[in-house]
């Protein structure tokens, strides 16, 4: 289901392979600002270049090209707007050195190499690639315009095994304004998609996506770092519509400051996505009506968040470790923990289902939920209408509660308790007092095992 490297591994043998003959590039070469290169070879560049232009700057035409920057820099002093290498060719490299106000656009392109390079002071983004496949792009560091609207760092779109690994996004800063928006990486109508060791830090914007997806299938997502994003009205670090079959593994989130809104991971009628070995934590939201949540997921099916932790979040209205918001079908959270939520004058929950719609036949296991604060509090909480979770071995100790709609909330008085559910299913639950002995639930619940401990 998930990418492998193995047509990496094979492109980069290729491209090695391939003798080509070297032809060095001086800044005489840049006519008018403007390059193109219309023949097979090893281009490198032998000195720092400064042009002029808002045209493409580089235009490569022929397959076979290797563009070796030699550690210089290429720099477009046009303080309007961004120049390009611009490439519809295939089996093309670029690599070692530093764009400047220079961005790199491959359309229809495939076997593409892009390694070693710094991209900084763009304007709109760093890299677009459409209609490609087979490309290969590490170890870049993307240092966006200080103060400038809308960016876009990596741009992908309509395209397929793509390969990003050892990306670093960092100190992008326009805070102050009021409709700057900042995405990381955009991802749509793609697949086969593998991104490996990608940071974010030092970020300061209106609205902030670390990573943003639409319809993207069969891909991975591992060690992606997102910290330190701050000044925001909003902020959601990784945001998935309409995905499946995508997994996320080993991310962490933290440090991440909003006035509205905060969010980790959110999933958007997503099917079959997975969240493993990934950690939400010190995420907060300033404003009267603000919100922090950990990760979300609503309106999915069947996606599933194992070994997962969603701590030290804190917002006025609303925090919460994890929801299913609405319309969540067959998801399941299993050797998880959602502690120390605070809320400091609105609702905190681990766990919270159903707020907007009911969820169906989602299940919880072996997850630990402790020491949420607000002016409500509850470990796990399920607002539908008509419940059909299944509490399999859970804990929910300390400032927590138990609730459902359709009875009442589960209060051990201290607010420091333990509740085990080894297993429940059915609908409309119902437990009227917490004691071993008087339950009380509708004829299609069933409970079976049940322990109840006060701690």
């Amino acid at each position: 289901m998930l990418l492998s490297n193995k047509f990496f591994f094979i492109t980069t043998c290729f491209l090695r392979a391939y003798t080509l003959s070297t032809i060095p590039l001086f800044q005489s070469d840049f006519k008018n600002g403007c390059k193109e290169i219309s023949r097979s070879g090893y281009y490198v560049l032998q000195s720092n270049i400064k042009v002029d232009t808002d045209l493409p700057l580089i235009k490569i035409k022929s397959d076979n090209v290797t563009l070796d920057l030699n550690q210089f820099s290429i720099t477009n002093i046009n303080t309007d707007s961004s120049s390009s290498i611009v490439s519809q060719s295939k089996i093309v490299t670029i690599k070692n050195g530093q764009l400047d106000n220079v961005n790199i656009k491959i359309l229809e392109n495939a076997l593409y190499n892009l390694e070693n390079i710094i991209i900084c002071s763009n304007k709109n983004f760093g890299i677009k690639l459409t209609r490609s496949s087979n490309i290969n792009i590490s170890n870049l560091t993307i240092h966006p315009k200080e103060n400038h609207k809308n960016f876009v760092g990596i741009d992908i779109e309509e395209s397929q095994n793509i390969n990003l690994k050892k990306i670093n996004f960092s100190n992008h800063n326009v805070s102050g304004h009021n409709n700057e928006n900042f995405i990381g990486i955009k991802l749509s109508n793609s697949s086969n998609i593998y991104l490996d060791l990608i940071i974010f830090a030092n970020i300061k914007a209106s609205e902030i996506f670390c990573i943003k997806s639409y319809k993207v299938s069969a891909s991975l997502f591992n060690d992606i770092i997102a910290k330190n994003l701050k000044e925001s009205q909003k902020c959601t670090a990784l945001f998935c519509d309409n995905n499946s079959n995508c997994h996320f593994a080993k991310c962490v989130i933290m440090d991440v400051e909003s006035n509205l809104q905060s969010i980790g991971i959110k999933f958007l009628k997503c099917k079959n996505c997975t969240v493993s070995d990934s950690q939400v934590s010190d995420i907060t939201a300033s404003d009267i009506n603000s919100m922090a949540v950990g990760f979300v997921s609503t309106q999915g099916t069947k996606n599933y968040f194992n070994n997962i932790k969603s701590i030290n979040n804190s917002a006025v209205k609303q925090a919460c470790g994890l929801c299913f918001d609405s319309q969540e079908y067959l998801s399941r959270i299993r050797d998880s923990e959602f502690s120390y939520n605070n809320a400091s004058d609105g609702q905190a929950c681990g766990i919270s289902f159903g707020i907007s719609e009911d969820t169906k036949e989602c299940t919880v296991r072996n997850c630990y939920i402790a020491f949420n604060q607000g002016n409500k509090q509850y470990g796990f909480a399920d607002w539908s209408e008509l419940s059909s979770t299944y509490l399999i071995n859970n804990i929910s100790i300390g400032h927590g509660k138990t609730f459902n709609h359709q009875g009442l909330n589960i209060d051990a008085g201290k607010n420091n308790f333990l509740i085990r559910f080894d297993t429940y299913y059915g609908a409309n639950m119902i437990i009227k007092e917490l004691t071993n002995k008087n339950l009380s639930n509708s004829n299609s619940n069933q409970f079976e095992n049940v322990s109840l401990n006060n701690d």
